[in-house]
């Protein structure tokens, strides 16, 4: 082969997103929580977000200074989604109710579902244009409302998930699509209408998605598949034998042993 198309190849490869080095982690920070974390995630700006056994929520910021919500408890199931850093939204399936916090960590709205004319919700994200995603129960029928509580786009569960999709567990948005994701099951991805693009039958513990990236964790190994070339390659994690992980973009957090260890991918 010519010299010069060699490095032409090279050159190419090196362009495509996540190769090169892509399996190069920076260590940014290390926290000591403690044993009684019952849910944690983090954000692309190296924030923490924590709930405790005793219901206090609490963020570590990137300089591992501690802010908590004064006599405030939260008790029930919950997630946390970062993708707006200025509004981050904690879903409570537990009491129907979707709380916003501004940048200083402070509550400034809550919905409560119980108001809206839709069925139980099980899951729910952030979505661009200060909306918001949620998947019901019955029937899976996923929703996009916007910020003043207009429905944008509804689809039919029946017509996105294959019969064995009985309990979802994660949502994510990222770029121009939406994931949905079962533990030890299968991950849909979306597009911002609702239209069904890819499934993923994986049997995977993870899923998490930063577009053109799809990662999954499976067999203590973690894969990540590019939705535009569709070659899949092995990322090399940083630690093993954690609790849990959480990916935000190319941010890594790590639950091991009573710390939570935050690496950047490189």
């Amino acid at each position: 082969m010519h010299k010069k198309l060699i490095h032409i190849i090279i050159f190419i490869f090196l362009l495509l997103p996540g190769f090169g080095k892509a399996q190069d982690f920076k260590k940014t920070n290390e926290y000591s929580c403690g044993e009684n974390v019952v849910y944690f995630t983090g954000d692309a700006f190296g924030n923490m977000f924590i709930l405790y056994e005793n219901g206090n929520f609490v963020r570590i910021d990137s300089m591992l200074t501690k802010s908590s919500l004064p006599g405030s408890k939260i008790i029930g199931e919950i997630s946390v989604d970062t993708k707006n850093p200025f509004k981050i939204q904690l879903f409570n399936a537990d009491e129907q109710s979707l709380t916003f916090y501004n940048q200083e960590f402070a509550p400034s709205n809550t919905i409560s579902f119980l108001n809206l004319d839709i069925g139980e919700i099980i899951l729910s994200c952030a979505s661009s244009e200060d909306a918001f995603w949620v998947l019901e129960e019955n029937g899976l029928n996923l929703i996009r409302y916007s910020s003043d509580l207009i429905k944008i786009t509804e689809s039919r569960g029946s017509e996105l998930f294959n019969d064995g999709f009985n309990a979802p567990t994660g949502m994510q948005e990222n770029g121009e699509f939406l994931l949905v994701w079962q533990k030890k099951g299968s991950a849909f991805v979306l597009d911002k209408f609702g239209n069904l693009r890819w499934e993923f039958p994986e049997n995977a513990d993870y899923y998490a998605l930063d577009t053109p990236y799809l990662y999954f964790f499976k067999n203590q190994k973690l894969t990540a598949y590019s939705l535009l070339t569709h070659k899949e390659i092995t990322i090399r994690l940083p630690l093993d034998e954690f609790n849990e992980m959480v990916i935000c973009e190319k941010h890594f957090y790590f639950l091991k042993k009573g710390m939570i260890y935050h690496y950047k991918l490189q």
